[in-house]
């Protein structure tokens, strides 16, 4: 009782603490937004400055796989073949990416499974659940790369 009462009495009577975090707030928020434009349409990708050190190792950085439509739309505007074969490195399903794509481009581009023959190949650093799949570099060049926030997020790779 006398914990919680000493809080009202300091905390929310006193005018000094109230405008302090009132400004705190409003700081934060305009941060936040201004964060929140700057990266757009990749704002999903946001951490803190507490969890920046681990980020890479414990999280998926894009779980949601915006950044595999702009990977495949990276191939389509770069390549003008009617069938381009496309795989996955990483555990994200480029179906559902092309699913947001008109028809005609989306007969395009053929999602394969086997990656020593796919043209392209997609990483948004998702790890599979068994052994990650390492690209050679001997036969593939990168060719693209988006960061969000100076984070690694999605990096496409063509055959040489």
């Amino acid at each position: 009782y006398f914990s919680t009462y000493s809080y009202i009495n300091f905390f929310l009577n006193n005018i000094f603490f109230k405008k302090m975090i009132n400004i705190l707030l409003l700081i934060n928020i305009l941060y936040l937004s201004f964060w929140i434009i700057k990266n757009h349409p990749h704002q999903n990708n946001f951490f803190n400055i507490f969890q920046s050190y681990s980020k890479e190792q414990n999280f998926d950085l894009d779980y949601w796989g915006l950044s595999n439509y702009y990977a495949l739309k990276k191939i389509l505007d770069i390549d003008q073949r009617d069938k381009i074969s496309v795989s996955s490195v990483s555990f994200t399903d480029l179906n559902v990416s092309l699913l947001k794509f008109r028809p005609d481009k989306r007969k395009k581009i053929e999602v394969i499974y086997n990656y020593e023959k796919a043209d392209y190949l997609i990483n948004n650093y998702m790890k599979r659940p068994r052994q990650n799949f390492i690209i050679d570099d001997e036969k593939y060049t990168k060719i693209y790369q988006l960061y969000v926030d100076k984070n690694l997020v999605n990096s496409l790779f063509k055959k040489k």
